[in-house]
């Protein structure tokens, strides 16, 4: 909730309910509440058709008459959360109100001010959850009249007689078969009905071999409208699969009109015919007569002028390419915002009970609470890194890179966990040969240290994993990773590099995305080469990547960036002021948590960029932390206002994003951003920058 006033209708018979109702309210701390009160059925019907409250208390026990009767008059017309009151606890009472569609169900003799008030932010944000399905249900459903194209889902539940499984379809199979949506039973029945009876019998078919050889499959076929026209459809199945079990739960569909297209391809096909049956006779008639020259030419000239159009539709083929490119830029960026945001909260707030003293059952809780966190970031940050390759948007820096080097790097990071899996790395025979590889040095490191991560947790206890460098014939450079695991089945190799795709992992008790592979072999296919695997079961795999060599060694390896060091915090240190402009509430407790732990700071707030602009101006803070996605101006427009006035020009500002791609980083570390922080958060992290930029601005100001 914010400062904006919640309407509340509570419906309630009892005098004292509605006075303890009242009182809670007027405690509650998160939230300002207009509280109107109606005693009976009518007088609530009466006020829920004005549609003018966001939640409503509703009492269970209203005369003759129940909520339950309520919900009934008002579903109809009104989406408003509806929260029941009621005084016993009675689990068919519970099971009716969820059924009639009651967010919450809160018995009287319990209610107390926060649990009252968290009801009710609940019912808030589910509201606002399904008013936005809702809009995307509604965009779904435009964009697939747009393109004709209709889906449908069939439950398998009974895989002996298909008829029997539920289905579902959406409103544009309706229309498709020629009826307005709802006008007819959606069942199986129904939809081979519309199939024309000379095609049911090879449709049926398609779907029982699917279902069979659990594969999708495409077909085309002709459908009946009511009308007695006949129109042509593709359909596509496929299917959907239980994660632990591997059954497949329902099948998956779409149908698409397709008759105007295929018309479209029988002219030209018709069209193709023609030109060529016309080219062979001009070609038999050659040197006949100047008239027979003349159609020559006609047709040459017919022909560049095909050409032509043909370049134009090329053209604008590239500028469709072009402008999915950006929309797919844009969804990049979309999306590691909205996934990092709430494990910012979860990471965050799990770094600071991991801090605090507790119980062992309460660490080991945490610990989960982070691990589970971190698994799915890293997961995240991998799916973003395919998608970047996939886009071309990967950049990467090509240059001359030591082998050997790369190899001890990655053997220096992994050794810890090598060593705690009593696994042996051999390197001596990789590293004495003075092999250069032209390659994005970051990009290789991350791809070896994916492949021995994964040679040391699927390997033997007490085994081995040996490294190997050699030059090819074709002035390419090879290094293999061999382990001495269980090995590989054949019929799984050509699954290796298929994301997602974890084979029997998910059985040993390994933790692991399925992504590894996949983004290691588009990095190294990015990089001009190629990743292969061979493996012998029971006995080990071996994986080996292909890049061109480099003539040249790369140059001494740069001194590594100065590590942060926490500050030390003196009684006599001088007092801070810290300005944060961020609009979620979660995250703001976050901080003001993590502040805790400096006490010489005052941590000053503001959830919009305007308030924080006139903050920043009337405080003079030592630093401001400033999120980008702010609900009046964006975090951008902040930035620059703050850097163009003369009052808080000399104010260092961090940025705290959820926004982590490197081209948004560098945009605006170039824009006048001391630091760029991605949530996530990392606690320690935030510290150590937040640390060493007010003494650097200490200084400077000094």
């Amino acid at each position: 909730m914010n400062d904006r006033t919640v309407k509340i209708l509570l419906v309630e018979d009892n005098d004292d309910d509605y006075i303890i109702v009242r009182d809670l309210l007027s405690i509650a701390t998160a939230g300002h509440f207009d509280l109107e009160w109606v005693a009976t059925y009518e007088e609530a019907l009466q006020s829920l058709q004005r549609d003018r409250y966001d939640v409503c208390l509703l009492d269970y026990y209203l005369g003759e008459h129940t909520g339950l009767d309520i919900l009934k008059e008002t579903a109809k017309h009104s989406s408003m959360p509806f929260i029941l009151l009621t005084g016993s606890e009675d689990y068919d009472i519970d099971l009716k109100a969820s059924q009639a569609g009651v967010v919450d169900y809160l018995l009287k003799g319990n209610i107390n001010a926060a649990l009252l008030e968290r009801a009710i932010r609940y019912a808030l944000e589910r509201r606002r959850i399904e008013e936005k399905l809702r809009e995307s249900k509604a965009g779904l459903a435009v964009a697939q009249r747009i393109a004709r194209l209709g889906s449908w889902e069939l439950d398998l539940l009974d895989l002996d007689d298909l008829d029997q499984n539920p289905l579902r379809w959406s409103d544009e199979v309706f229309c498709i078969f020629g009826y307005e949506p709802g006008q007819i039973e959606v069942s199986n029945d129904n939809f081979f009905h519309a199939v024309h009876p000379d095609d049911r019998t090879s449709v049926r078919n398609a779907v029982a071999g699917a279902i069979r050889d659990r594969a999708s499959c495409g077909i085309d076929h002709r459908i009946c409208l009511p009308s007695g026209l006949e129109r042509l459809v593709h359909e596509e199945i496929d299917f959907l699969y239980d994660v632990k079990t591997h059954a497949a739960l329902r099948i998956v569909g779409t149908v698409q009109d397709i008759t105007e297209r295929k018309h479209v391809e029988e002219a030209l096909r018709q069209s193709r015919d023609e030109l060529e049956r016309r080219v062979e006779e001009r070609t038999a008639e050659l040197g006949a007569a100047n008239e027979v020259l003349r159609n020559e030419i006609v047709e040459r000239q017919k022909a560049l002028s095909a050409l032509h159009q043909t370049a134009e539709a090329l053209q604008t083929a590239k500028e469709e390419a072009d402008t999915a490119n950006t929309a797919k830029s844009e969804f990049l960026s979309r999306m590691s915002h909205e996934l990092r945001t709430p494990l910012n909260a979860i990471l965050g707030f799990g770094q600071i009970l991991e801090m605090e003293n507790a119980t062992a059952l309460q660490r080991e809780s945490t610990q989960h609470i982070l691990k589970a966190g971190r698994h799915l970031l890293a997961l995240i940050n991998e799916v973003l890194d395919i998608a970047r390759v996939e886009a071309g948007h990967c950049e990467l820096s090509l240059e001359p890179v030591l082998i050997s080097d790369a190899i001890r790097e990655t053997c220096d990071l992994l050794g810890p966990l090598a060593a705690h899996c009593n696994i042996q790395l051999e390197v001596e025979n990789a590293i004495s040969q003075e092999y250069c590889v032209l390659a994005d040095c970051q990009r290789l490191n991350q791809v070896l240290l994916n492949l021995l991560s994964n040679a040391v947790k699927y390997n033997r206890v007490g085994g081995r994993v040996s490294f190997s460098c050699s030059q090819t014939s074709a002035g390419r450079v090879r290094i293999g990773v061999r382990d001495t695991g269980y090995g590989i089945a054949p019929d799984h190799l050509p699954k290796l590099f298929i994301p997602f795709e974890r084979l029997d992992a998910a059985q040993t008790g390994v933790e692991g995305t399925g992504l590894g592979l996949a983004l290691s072999r588009r990095l190294v296919e990015a990089m001009g080469g190629t990743l292969t695997a061979e493996s012998t079961l029971g006995h080990g795999s071996t994986f080996y990547i292909e890049l061109p060599g480099a003539e040249t060694f790369p140059l001494p390896e740069r001194a590594g960036a100065p590590r942060w060091v926490p500050a030390t915090i003196s009684p006599s240190a001088p007092l801070k002021t810290v300005l944060c402009i961020e609009d979620n509430l979660s995250n703001l407790r976050l901080l003001e948590v993590v502040l805790a732990a400096r006490p010489e700071i005052t941590l000053l707030a503001a959830m919009q960029g305007s308030l924080g602009l006139d903050l920043a101006r009337q405080q003079k803070p030592d630093l401001i932390l400033l999120d980008l996605h702010l609900p009046d101006i964006s975090g951008n427009e902040v930035l620059t206002r703050l850097q163009q006035s003369a009052i808080t020009s000399d104010i260092p500002v961090i940025i705290i994003s959820a926004d982590a791609t490197p081209q948004q980083r560098e945009r605006l570390l170039a824009a006048g951003a001391k630091a760029y922080l991605t949530k996530p958060l990392n606690v320690k992290e935030v510290l150590e920058v937040l640390d060493q930029t007010l003494r650097i601005h200490r200084k400077s100001v000094g």
